[in-house]
């Protein structure tokens, strides 16, 4: 695949079957999450509608110079985005996608919005204000101490609101990770690895009716339902460091979650 030649990187191309132009194999990335990567792009292109045959996993091998198990774990990949569906004996096939979908793995709005080609339309705001007491059990303060809060409504631009993201962060993290208050900065995840901590999630979901306050900021109807789903993050020597609260319009996403093995990548060694 890539190689690194005097300073710079060599792509290895490999022709689409079905177009005939070449793609690029860039290295970085696991070999499925290439093939997935260009499947998605190709889907949301318009080259394979809904309930169009992709191609076969010998034409996927051919085309991208990967093992079996690359396509196959491509093919778990879009499956579990729900943008494609599998029948034994039959292949794979474009599934028309009705609700958008966040995976586990999903680490970002911005991911999730990126993989179907949308723009960012969220609006951030930062505050300090007292910690309530059920976030104040988990995040192990006094209920009441103040503490960072930022609040996030999540949307795609020209749709209505997906999300309302609240999530409390105690001084002493804050006061290293001072990004945290700056409402034009994301990715907690990175921020928090970038200290070197590794990260634990422990999250419940329930659904309900939405409060007065949350049908007005998601814009929704009467009998609409809301996901509520309530977070605690900790480090690898298990102390709390954050907290959050999502509230989800039930219609516009829905949350997927994954359980055993999945056919193992190629290595990427040299990639």
């Amino acid at each position: 695949m890539g190689q690194q030649v005097n300073g710079s990187v060599r792509y290895s191309y490999a022709k689409s079957l079905r177009e005939g132009e070449p793609v690029a194999i860039r290295p970085g990335q696991p070999y499925y999450a290439r093939v997935a990567d260009a499947l998605r792009a190709e889907i949301l292109a318009g080259r394979y509608q809904p309930g169009d045959q992709l191609p076969s996993e010998r034409e996927l091998r051919e085309r991208f110079g990967v093992s079996a198990n690359s396509v196959r774990a491509a093919m778990v990949q879009l499956r579990a985005e729900g943008i494609a569906v599998t029948y034994q004996g039959r292949g794979s096939f474009v599934r028309k996608q009705e609700t958008r979908r966040k995976l586990g793995g999903d680490m970002s709005w911005r991911a999730i919005l990126a993989r179907e080609g949308k723009t960012d339309a969220s609006v951030v705001t930062v505050r300090r204000e007292p910690c309530p007491q059920d976030v104040a059990e988990r995040l192990g303060i006094d209920p009441g101490a103040v503490v960072l809060v930022r609040d996030r409504l999540l949307r795609a631009e020209g749709e209505p609101p997906t999300l309302i993201s609240l999530s409390w962060h105690p001084d002493w993290l804050v006061e290293q990770i001072p990004d945290l208050a700056d409402p034009t900065k994301g990715g907690m995840k990175g921020l928090h690895e970038a200290l070197g901590l590794r990260l634990r999630f422990l999250d419940v979901y329930s659904s309900r009716r939405p409060t007065d306050a949350e049908r007005e900021r998601l814009e929704l109807q009467a009998g609409d339902v809301v996901t509520d789903q309530r977070g605690t993050t900790y480090d690898q020597e298990e102390r709390p460091l954050y907290a959050i609260h999502h509230v989800a319009a039930g219609h516009r996403i829905e949350f997927a979650v994954a359980y055993g093995d999945v056919p193992a990548d190629e290595s990427a060694e040299g990639a």
